[in-house]
């Protein structure tokens, strides 16, 4: 992208660049970490032959940017769940000397339902309780199991459950009563719907992993054949049509929002060398 294309606000790419995430910036060396964990993902997903691709904003922004939106501080990435336990297994199996998978199994205070690739040279702090009680806490990327199958409703139910049982809960300090709503959620009940999702449901859609209050709603034909963007001036898997994609999750996707609108997570972050 030109760094001089003017957008709907009057700015020019240069501009977003210095006032968000100037060289040198405690958030552009968050980019540039996340970054590192994202071409690490790239190379593990390769060598296991599995297919993925980046995500929500990194999509927009690889597009709009060339690489990070300039006021973004996450990576997300997608994967077919048949693929989802390969891949943890992997981590798990093959440590590396600074990224570290995160899921239950190896944090039993992380309480989510998908697993995190975190550093462990830096810090993203917040005043979350639900962060707080996990033993990783550094720099992460997002990796999100599609399910098949599910409808919106039965996702919806499911999320509202999560958040009953589990976050509800941690935010009252009753993490033992959480942790048995994680069980329960997440070794029996949920299980079960995957599980009639793939004999009744609708093969051809998937959403992100039951138990997220995120909606979206994937055609799979997206997923076939997969595609390849610049991102950061690297290659990574991509959907085979991201404007498609674009257009229907954000409308006009060259428009930037307002200034009020550009959210962060409102974290705070330590960066080791």
């Amino acid at each position: 992208m030109d760094s001089n294309y003017i957008f709907n606000t009057g700015e020019t790419q240069e501009e977003l660049k210095n006032t968000y995430n100037p060289e040198g910036s405690t958030l552009r060396k968050v980019q540039k970490r996340m970054l590192d964990m994202l071409i690490y993902l790239d190379k593990v997903c390769k060598k296991l032959n599995i297919p993925y691709s980046i995500d929500g904003g990194n999509l927009l922004g690889a597009v709009r940017h060339g690489g990070f939106i300039p006021w973004d501080d996450d990576v997300d990435v997608i994967i077919e769940r048949k693929y989802f336990k390969s891949l943890n297994r992997y981590f798990e199996t093959h440590p590396h000397p600074q990224f570290v998978i995160q899921n239950h199994r190896t944090d039993p205070g992380y309480l989510g339902c998908w697993s995190v690739l975190r550093d462990t040279k830096s810090e993203y702090n917040k005043e979350d309780a639900i962060h707080q009680l996990r033993k990783y806490k550094g720099l992460q990327v997002d990796i999100f199991p599609l399910d098949r199958g599910v409808t919106p409703k039965t996702h919806k139910f499911c999320a509202q459950l999560h958040r009953n049982l589990i976050v509800k809960m941690i935010n009252k300090k009753h993490v033992i009563i959480a942790k048995m709503g994680y069980f329960l959620l997440y070794k029996i009940l949920f299980p079960l719907v995957l599980f009639f999702s793939k004999l009744f449901g609708n093969k051809n859609y998937a959403m992100y992993p039951i138990g997220t209050t995120w909606n979206w709603r994937y055609n799979m034909r997206i997923f076939n054949p997969m595609s390849t963007i610049e991102f950061e001036g690297h290659t990574f898997s991509c959907i085979n049509n991201v404007e498609e994609y674009l257009i229907e999750h954000y409308g006009d996707y060259m428009k930037l929002p307002p200034k009020d609108k550009r959210n962060q997570h409102n974290a705070e972050y330590k960066i080791w060398e």
